[in-house]
């Protein structure tokens, strides 16, 4: 058992996803100028993730060509796995 785990079930999760955020800051850092390089890692996360939505769209693009499905019918069917909506 390692530390980790011993303060919760999840603890592991977390530090992996803490460190790959530590990993791509580190990452991000190198590409700035070192002048103000908050503001310039947080341009860079934006990018990367208006990227990655550019990405998802066109990857359900090609899906509903293929398919013959709408991109709303996916969008929406993406939505209904990744979030779970309660009756309370």
């Amino acid at each position: 058992m390692t530390c980790s785990s011993a303060l919760s079930p999840n603890a592991d999760a977390h530090f992996e996803q803490g460190e790959l955020a530590h990993r791509l800051v580190k990452r991000l850092y190198g590409r700035t100028n070192k002048r103000n390089a908050t503001r310039q890692i947080g341009q860079h996360v934006r990018r990367l993730e208006h990227a990655r939505l550019a990405a998802d769209r066109h990857r359900l693009n090609m899906q509903s060509e293929t398919q013959g499905v709408s991109v709303r019918e996916n969008i929406d069917q993406d939505l209904e796995k990744r979030y779970h909506m309660s009756n309370a």
